[in-house]
């Protein structure tokens, strides 16, 4: 998949964390080889960048810099410490075609791995405010890679609706859903492990705020149905005899009426012709997908449930 989208444009893969152990908090040394077993793969899918979230810390902040490193996956956290230090970089600026993407990654608020208390993330605002200084003037798209709950990724959009285009999040499963925006900088959750991968084309020859394309399809589509609607309540009111029956189902028609006005002037509206859009979607990981024979032979060492339909 992430073949075909290279040939079909210029193509930046990358992380938002939550991704190397099954579970948060200290584990046996028999959980490494599996985890490291993910990182050689993401790197040898092109995966240049991964937030550091709780699920990849169990080890430390030294264990996960070097085991990223040997698969060329950069780590990045902008609010980690250990030991009233940053082990990681907060930000980096990758230059993919001719458009330079900033990535800065934050962890969610709290005490992680062996070394407990000393290693700990702390105010996410703070950080990202800071790493934004940064990065001024040297992006053309800035992405927020965030390895915290959903509800700390709505305060973060809010923050930076400015200064952010996309928010990342991976601490919560929250299925293939379509992008999400309260007055703030949108945000998208990755694909499910194993079930789907998600992908976000953009265009950024153009001004102003991103345009969702598929909310705009949405948009059509709701007006669509309330023109079925309509047509289905016209046949019922040609067809039926008692009065009072009649006045109410012109209540209706009237409320779907003025329903369909305020939807017709969004779909009105459409997308402006030098508008930015994206296209958020996702790629099912279903039986339609063929499995790589050898690769899964060795998922299957960590994973003996994968053998079946997942």
């Amino acid at each position: 998949m992430i073949d075909q989208l290279t040939k079909a444009g210029p193509t930046l893969v990358f992380d938002s964390g939550n991704a190397l152990f099954a579970f948060e908090g200290p584990q046996d040394e028999g959980t490494k080889p599996r985890a490291r077993f993910i990182l050689d793969a993401m790197g040898k899918l092109g995966t240049k960048v991964m937030a550091a979230g709780a699920k990849d810390l169990n080890f430390g902040a030294t264990w996960l810099k070097e085991a990223a490193a040997s698969s060329g996956v950069k780590i990045l956290s902008a609010n980690l410490t250990e030991q009233g230090k940053k082990p990681f970089e907060g930000s980096t600026v990758i230059t993919v075609g001719k458009t330079r993407v900033g990535f800065i990654a934050v962890t969610q608020v709290g005490g992680f791995g062996d070394a407990g208390a000393q290693l700990v993330a702390t105010n996410m605002l703070e950080a990202v405010k800071e790493e934004l200084s940064k990065l001024k003037g040297k992006t053309d798209l800035v992405v927020l890679l965030a390895a915290v709950k959903q509800a700390d990724a709505f305060q973060l959009s809010g923050a930076f609706k400015d200064q952010v285009d996309f928010i990342v999040t991976s601490s919560d499963s929250r299925g293939n859903q379509p992008a999400q925006k309260a007055d703030g900088a949108w945000i998208v959750n990755p694909g499910a492990r194993g079930q789907a991968v998600a992908a976000l084309s953009v265009k950024l020859d153009g001004k102003g705020a991103f345009v969702d394309l598929a909310e705009i399809d949405r948009e059509k589509e709701l007006l669509k149905s309330l023109d079925s609607r309509l047509a289905e309540m016209d046949t019922r009111m040609k067809a039926t005899k008692d009065p009072k029956s009649k006045e109410m189902m012109k209540t209706t028609v009237d409320e779907l009426k003025v329903r369909r006005a305020a939807q017709k002037k969004k779909v009105d509206v459409g997308v402006a012709p030098n508008a930015r859009t994206f296209d958020y979607t996702f790629a099912v990981l279903d039986e339609k997908v063929e499995d790589d024979a050898p690769l899964k032979a060795e998922v299957l060492k960590y994973e003996p449930t994968y053998k079946g339909a997942h």
